[in-house]
């Protein structure tokens, strides 16, 4: 059995330091990007000035916004970037030999090749002649919302699968251009993928070098605030005079910008929003560049992201450098309402590491790759990495039940395929005992010591205890919990928790069971309903939470209870703004307030044994019944909270919180990112 990591309280609130004051387990993260026009913040003090663009090239970027759905169902998407965006683009393409167009996933192309597989060659032709272009990553996901290997495989199936589709090309430029955020360490996938570029926006209007941790950047272009720059031109529709407003007004804005950052005169319009149609702007640049000579104004023509891209950066352009991680402001939407999908998917890419690990290991100790399972792999992973950040939308129902489906089936296919690889490493190893053998696999690069959970069917067993030892024959505390799925009536399978200490990274520990009354076992000192010891702790429970948790270790108390109790839980009214613009996270408000500590239940001690000892309440509250557990290991320092929500009622706009009061007096936040920690300020 692979090693059941469940995170201890002191290691589950890790996003969050431990210097914090006060800590809430939904954290709004109020970081706020605000958003001005460039032509206010930095327009020229000559009203009119264009002239840093004389002879330069305005570069028109026609691409089109696709969430897999957000506009209508999957599938009605799908046949809108048929039917309205790819099949008009191809003629498009035919008719104008000067037309260029962005698609901004590898997705796209798989979704039409499996409509349309005889247009591959023509495909491929315009691809290879730099006039069409494909984003370079599989999707466009929530970055920090994922895992860290799952960011990595949007260029697995994204880059690497677009190369080996259409030979002889690359893909250059990364598309997330709706989601307002960024994560610490995404530049450094993409730069060390072979991915230079990157075209974004809900930031602040401008060309950056963002950088990761390591020093490894991607070039990166914004309009700003989603589409918001492009609404002139589209409100010209074809008119030449009000476009060729439109555009004058916008090469003014960026006069001095660019200036001043001796940028090529090479300026960028990124024609795209949600479900935009190929445009056809030829009129209007046929008479805007007749007369850009006679006007000392630059040419235009259309582009993709990644010609511009290259233009702008020959030489040695003084780019903004950026680093860092801007938080994600709808992580807050989906994060919460969408629990059991996003466990599923961090899960699920968990596993799927680890099958890979087990996998290959399973095949080097075969001598033969034959049987790799490379294509359970890739299944999994194009699940684990479909859901993009168009969550919710027109049929939303559908398209969230798809995503968490998707989620699910990566998860199910990876447990499937490590279970398989361990049960064959297993079977190769020469057991030094006659009794039965438990093996646990640490998939993580470092020695672990923690928890294991493994179960046994002990139908027909004339005696039902045991002995749990070690390899040197020393016995192992352990206790038989109820936490195994039942199947039908079948209650003759029993749960064995314990500890599992050293055991070596990306390898293997084997224990015995044999039968025997086992030996007994007591680490706690004090135990009652309201107060707890043992080795690591003093705890004193009160209605709704825990009043004092003292460290012994540390000779401190960690909380501060005198407004909120350790683990309790309260519930506020938070009042969302579906598709809204936003820069910061709404914020909730104190209608229907409630917190556990207002009312009268006692803790009850459900459950002791010499690995760990469970407190438990059950309380209805308005909405929904609460029952929580606080569970104390006996021999690691560790504490889990565990909140289950039973019977909610559907009340609209209920968010539901657990408070840990640190008792700190200097407070500092850090969180979790994928492949990194952000530490604010």
């Amino acid at each position: 059995m692979m090693i059941n990591l469940k995170i201890s309280m002191m290691k589950t609130f890790s996003p969050i330091s431990y210097k914090v004051r006060f800590l809430l387990i939904s954290v709004s993260m109020l970081f706020s990007c605000a958003l001005t026009v460039i032509g206010q913040s930095e327009s020229s003090s000559k009203i009119g000035d264009y002239s840093y663009f004389k002879g330069g090239t305005i570069s028109v970027i026609p691409s089109s916004h696709q969430d897999i759905a957000w506009m209508d169902s999957i599938g009605k998407c799908v046949e809108f970037r048929d039917v309205k965006m790819i099949t008009p683009v191809l003629e498009r393409l035919r008719t104008n030999s000067q037309f260029r167009f962005s698609v901004e996933d590898g997705l796209s192309l798989r979704e039409y090749l499996q409509r349309h597989p005889e247009s591959i060659d023509e495909i491929l032709k315009y691809t290879r002649e730099g006039r069409l272009e494909w984003g370079a990553t599989y999707k466009q996901p929530y970055e920090s919302m994922y895992d860290g290997e799952s960011l990595i495989r949007q260029t697995y199936l994204g880059r690497k699968w677009l190369k080996k589709t259409l030979p002889g090309c690359d893909f250059k430029t990364y598309w997330n251009e709706d989601v307002p955020g960024r994560s610490l360490q995404m530049a450094q996938i993409l730069s060390k993928s072979g991915i230079p570029y990157m075209q974004f926006s809900r930031h602040q209007p401008g060309i950056y070098k963002w950088y990761s941790p390591d020093g490894s950047y991607i070039t990166c272009f914004t309009p700003g605030q989603y589409d918001e720059a492009g609404i002139p031109v589209r409100q010209a529709n074809t008119n030449i005079d009000s476009l060729t407003k439109a555009f004058t007004t916008m090469i003014v804005d960026w006069n001095k910008y660019f200036k001043t950052r001796k940028i090529n005169p090479e300026f960028p319009f990124l024609y795209s929003h949600d479900f935009a149609t190929p445009p056809d702007y030829d009129a209007f640049f046929k008479d805007w560049n007749s007369k850009s000579a006679s006007l000392k104004r630059p040419s235009i023509k259309y582009s993709t992201a990644t010609e511009w891209m290259d233009e702008a950066t020959r030489g040695n352009p003084d780019f903004d450098k950026i680093s860092g991680e801007r938080p994600d402001v709808w992580l807050y939407i989906h994060g919460p309402s969408h629990q059991k999908a996003l466990k599923a998917s961090r899960e699920g890419s968990r596993l799927l590491t680890a099958a890979e690990k087990f996998a290959t290991f399973d095949a080097l100790q075969k001598g033969s790759f034959d049987n790799y399972p490379q294509v359970s792999f890739t299944t999994a992973w194009e699940n684990a990495i479909y859901p993009d950040h168009g969550w919710g939308g027109k049929h939303g129902d559908l398209t969230d039940r798809a995503f968490r489906t998707s989620f699910e089936k990566a998860r199910s296919i990876a447990s499937d395929v490590l279970n398989k690889s361990m049960t064959n490493i297993a079977s190769r190893i020469h057991f030094s005992k006659a009794a039965i053998p438990v093996i646990v696999f640490n998939p993580l690069s470092w020695e672990r010591t923690d928890l294991v959970k493994f179960t046994l069917d002990v139908e027909g067993n004339e005696q039902n205890t045991f002995r749990l030892i070690d390899e040197k024959g020393i016995e192992i505390p352990y206790q038989l919990i109820d936490e195994h799925q039942v199947v039908g009536n079948k209650d003759e399978v029993v749960t064995f928790l314990f500890v599992a200490e050293h055991v070596p990274s990306v390898g293997y520990k084997t224990y015995y069971i044999e039968k025997g009354k086992p030996a007994s076992y007591s680490n706690t000192k004090n135990i009652s309903s309201t107060a707890y010891e043992n080795l690591f702790y003093k705890v004193e429970f009160a209605d709704g939470g825990i009043k004092s948790l003292f460290d012994k270790e540390l000779s401190v108390h960690v909380l501060k209870t005198d407004k909120f109790l350790g683990a309790e839980l309260f519930t506020m009214q938070s009042v969302g703004n579906g598709a809204g613009e936003f820069t910061d996270v709404q914020q909730p408000m104190m209608e229907g307030f409630e917190k556990l500590s207002s009312y009268r239940q006692s803790w009850s001690l459900v459950s002791s044994g010499p690995i760990r000892d469970v407190y438990q309440f059950t309380k209805e509250i308005n909405h929904v019944t609460v029952e929580q557990q606080v569970i104390l290991y006996k021999t690691i320092k560790r504490i889990d909270v565990h909140v289950e929500l039973k019977g909610f009622d559907g009340e609209r706009y209920r968010e539901f919180r657990l408070a840990f009061p640190v008792n700190q007096s200097k407070s500092e936040v850090a969180y979790e990112v994928p492949m990194g920690v952000v530490r604010v300020g």
